[in-house]
């Protein structure tokens, strides 16, 4: 009994709050981090994905493979964007907004776009990215495993005068957009954008809170 109550002593102290001087330090591994960090990789990521999709657009590179690449660096483009939009908000912006200046106008147009817009989207990328890297994988195992199925596939396109752009679309690109906007539907009810005064905040609804929602949705999904 007493080891026990020593070791919840020892434990308490361990977690015990931290110091000012603790807290700001980290603040500053936030920013630099979380902040700085994170938007000097994505905007790495973005110039990567842009030289990607200007080499794979060449004749020369033409090819069914090719064209899920430039789709998936679409999609991987786009979500280094908004997690740079991402970035800038959670780091450099205030948590409350006011029009009454021009960034704190610019905010509060953040803070709208964010439930309905930026933060869905932001997941639906991620989900569009995963899918597709997915569904480039099937078509490999089929090119390399399958041959024949593969070339039958060929085939049936070229007699229903189906080109392989429209193959990439309709059996590879519409189906992983389809089950990624499924997917996180729930992400539009998540935050709200309330109102104090006149300064704007983002806050969560009541569903982020439910806890089966937590439980199986959150964490499953």
């Amino acid at each position: 009994g007493s080891e026990a109550n020593t070791s919840d002593v020892e434990l308490m102290v361990i977690c015990s709050e931290g110091t000012e001087d603790s807290w700001v330090l980290l603040d500053n591994i936030d920013v630099l981090v979380g902040g700085y960090g994170t938007i000097a990789l994505a905007t790495l990521g973005v110039c990567a994905n842009f030289l990607a999709i200007s080499v794979f657009s060449k004749k020369s590179f033409k090819s069914n493979f090719n064209n899920l690449l430039i789709a998936l660096a679409v999609f991987d483009l786009l979500f280094l964007v908004v997690c740079i939009t991402e970035s800038v908000r959670r780091t450099f912006e205030d948590a409350d907004a006011n029009s009454s200046s021009f960034s704190g106008l610019a905010t509060q147009v953040h803070h709208h776009l964010f439930p309905y817009f930026l933060y869905p989207l932001h997941n639906i990328l991620l989900s569009c990215s995963i899918f597709m890297t997915i569904s480039i994988s099937i078509e490999r195992y089929l090119a390399i495993f399958h041959p024949l199925v593969y070339r039958n596939r060929k085939c049936c396109c070229s007699n229903i005068k189906m080109g392989s752009y429209s193959w990439n679309l309709s059996c590879h690109i519409l189906p992983v957009l389809a089950l990624s906007v499924i997917i996180n539907i729930p992400k539009f009810f998540e935050s709200v954008v309330r109102y104090d005064g006149e300064n704007s905040y983002i806050d969560l609804t009541e569903l982020r809170f439910t806890r089966s929602y937590v439980v199986y949705y959150q964490n499953w999904f």
